[in-house]
């Protein structure tokens, strides 16, 4: 459905999604924003009670609120405070749009339903993103790693990054400098295609990969407004975004019980999100741990050879169950910083 929101400004969304956005997002102030578990309550309740959708909150009166739906005081007060907000959401994110920044949600047909499979309630309910979003319902690999490498590990995330653009798969990851970023422009300089999900800045960002985005080379995408600014929080949400939407992921390299992307390999392994690959390099005493708890092994060999990603996977996942170590055998400490 159209929305005219002014003489040059058109919007295309549902009205569920409208919804959403008006009580749960955060493209305009996010204060008495609905949580997650509150929308899904509230979405559960309108279907049980009236078999109505989201929608139905964009036009109704406090009474019908607590005498129909019965919600709880907290939620009830919420929705009433952020009604009167809708023309000022329009005008928001028809902005957006002008800039080239779109929004999906739930319940869109270009939403990565990957995501609601792996992560359920914890998926996330919005999405901001620039660039061709179809790309992420394609089969991907991604590739996370430490911040500060040597040469001989970018010349292997060179020459892994370059076989998956040989086989013609979508790399995913983030651009946090070190290998993460350093996978991104090797995929976008071999003009291959890639999806970077961001936890900050995305409206920056967009400048910054302008030409790629331009080429149909490139999806940036983020789950927080494109002006926020980074914390840990939103880090790891974004790493478990990029686990989530592959197929395969590779670890480059990691420091045991150091950072969001050790904690993220754990609960790769531990919810079985995706087949996880890790560098076979005993420099890295992440790398070792997670090789022991049945990450699939890679070598430097390995990507050199003539061997597509999926033939190495098959060779090299011979680690038998009875001698993995199970995450849920590590204390608390060796899950998180200590």
């Amino acid at each position: 459905m159209f929305f005219k929101c002014g003489d040059d400004m058109r919007l295309e969304l549902n009205l569920d999604s409208i919804a959403l956005l008006l009580y749960c997002g955060d493209v305009i102030e996010t204060n008495m924003c609905l949580t997650n578990t509150e929308w899904l309550s509230v979405e559960k309740t309108l279907k049980s009670e009236t078999r109505k959708t989201p929608s139905r909150l964009l036009n109704i009166s406090e009474d019908t609120l607590l005498n129909i739906y019965q919600f709880d005081e907290t939620i009830t007060q919420k929705i009433l405070y952020r009604l009167p907000l809708l023309n000022e959401l329009l005008y928001a994110l028809s902005h957006l749009e002008n800039m080239g920044i779109f929004i999906t949600t739930i319940y869109e047909d270009n939403y990565p339903r990957i995501l609601q499979k792996k992560l359920k309630k914890n998926a996330p309910t919005y999405l901001y993103y620039v660039g061709n979003i179809s790309l992420v319902n394609q089969p991907m690999i991604s590739l996370l790693g430490l911040q500060n490498i040597g040469k001989k590990q970018y010349g292997f995330i060179k020459n892994f990054v370059s076989k998956i653009h040989k086989e013609n798969e979508i790399l995913a990851t983030n651009d946090t400098k070190g290998s993460d970023v350093y996978a991104l422009k090797t995929m976008m300089r071999l003009n291959g295609q890639a999806i970077c999900f961001l936890s900050c800045h995305l409206y920056d960002k967009k400048k910054i990969y302008s030409k790629y985005l331009k080429n149909n080379q490139l999806l940036l995408i983020s789950a927080i407004n494109p002006y926020s600014e980074f914390n840990v929080t939103n880090a790891l949400d974004c790493n478990n975004y990029i686990s989530c939407l592959s197929e395969i992921q590779l670890i480059s390299s990691l420091q045991a019980n150091s950072g969001a992307v050790w904690f993220t390999a754990m609960q790769v392994l531990h919810y079985k999100w995706t087949k996880i690959l890790v560098l076979n390099d005993f420099m890295y005493s992440g790398n070792i741990k997670l090789l022991e708890m049945g990450a699939i092994p890679i070598s430097y060999n390995d990507i050199k050879s003539k061997l597509s990603i999926k033939e190495l996977i098959e060779k090299n996942n011979t680690i038998k169950e009875e001698n993995k170590i199970q995450v849920e055998q590590l204390s608390i400490f060796e899950l998180m910083d200590k």
